[in-house]
């Protein structure tokens, strides 16, 4: 009986020892523990660090929302007071376009009625000088005409003459200083023989300044002559005045119209550059205007949806903490020693049918 007990004993221990070598032990599992304690330690502390990082992402965002919302009251402030200054000085143009348009009729109607004046002022001139006309006779232009070719004629034939009298005057003077100084030296032989000789030399001096005194006579006459035939040239002269004078009073009037008209047209297209300036102004605003609030549309769309998503992750804390805790415990694989409690006993029991593993009380010290 004693050797049965020993050989039974024997054989316990040698299971004992060859599934000691199989299954875990409490070390194992506490190294695992520790493990997966950190290993948890490490993703809450990466949960934390996200979420600290998102929470500053957002309050940027809000910054950022604020600032645009700043930016866009502002830009439609500016863009109010553009379009009011934009609407005075379309209303300052229209008042100039009107006060422009007045001046221009101002002026129409003073250059018409300046010209029925200075029409009526020639009308008046030239009845006046028809009415002159008309006094003299129908026909009194063709008798000057004539008597004023038959003055040139007559005074061509006198002057002719007077050249022909001037040129033989000039020949006989010639021939007497000549005859003089033959004279002269005729005299100048015969002083000494001819006594007196001034009897003889005076009269024939007289004669030669009597004939240039009367030379000079017939010259005057000739001038007198031909100014009194210049005379009845007065009339034609003043019309001749007057037609230049409206001539070119007409060129001066024609030419400060011309002037004033080209100020006006250069004031004009000014005034329009100015109006189509401010227009594009205007349209690069609201286009600029419309890309902001698309923009800012864009980012409030974005806003809500970073909203949606910061509310839809899970926060940390302590009590998901512990769900995840025993979330891991529970899908951690079960084994035979944590599955099923075995019975500690002072004598070996036969093992059951379950399992290899026979349990003793030695066997945990």
């Amino acid at each position: 009986m004693n050797m049965d007990k020993e050989n039974a004993v024997s054989n316990a221990l040698k299971q004992l020892s060859i599934n000691k070598q199989k299954s875990p032990t409490l070390d194992d599992h506490l190294d695992l523990i520790h493990t997966t304690q950190e290993e948890i330690q490490a993703q809450l502390h990466n949960i934390e660090v996200q979420s600290t990082q998102t929470s500053v992402d957002l309050a940027q965002l809000f910054d950022r929302s604020k600032n645009n919302n700043q930016n866009l009251n502002r830009l439609l402030e500016n863009v109010v007071a553009y379009s009011k200054e934009v609407m005075t000085e379309g209303n300052a143009t229209k008042a100039d376009m009107n006060r422009i348009f007045d001046k221009l009729e101002q002026l129409e109607t003073v250059g018409k009625e300046e010209t029925g004046e200075v029409a009526n002022m020639v009308k008046g001139l030239l009845e006046a000088l028809n009415k002159q006309y008309k006094e003299v006779g129908g026909n009194t232009v063709r008798e000057v005409k004539e008597f004023h070719s038959g003055l040139k004629q007559s005074f061509q034939c006198e002057v002719g003459d007077i050249g022909a009298s001037l040129s033989g005057i000039k020949d006989i003077s010639e021939e007497l200083k000549s005859g003089i100084k033959k004279n002269k030296d005729t005299l100048d032989s015969l002083t000494e023989k001819i006594p007196n000789v001034e009897h003889i030399s005076d009269p024939i001096v007289r004669e030669i300044k009597s004939l240039n005194s009367n030379s000079e006579a017939t010259l005057q006459k000739i001038l007198d002559r031909i100014a009194q035939l210049e005379k009845p040239q007065n009339y034609q002269e003043q019309f001749n005045l007057i037609l230049s004078k409206l001539s070119k009073f007409e060129e001066t009037r024609a030419e400060q119209d011309n002037k004033r008209q080209i100020e006006l047209t250069n004031k004009q297209q000014e005034l329009e550059s100015k109006i189509s300036h401010l227009e594009n102004k205007y349209s690069t605003l609201c286009n600029s205007y419309t890309q902001k609030f698309h923009e800012y549309q864009q980012l409030n769309e974005k806003y809500t949806t970073l909203v949606k998503q910061i509310e839809t992750l899970d926060v940390p804390t302590d009590m998901t903490r512990l769900k995840k805790v025993r979330q891991f415990h529970s899908s951690t694989p079960t084994t035979n020693f944590s599955a099923k409690q075995k019975r500690i006993a002072s004598t070996p029991v036969p093992r059951s049918a379950d399992s290899d593993f026979i349990n003793n009380s030695d066997e945990g010290f």
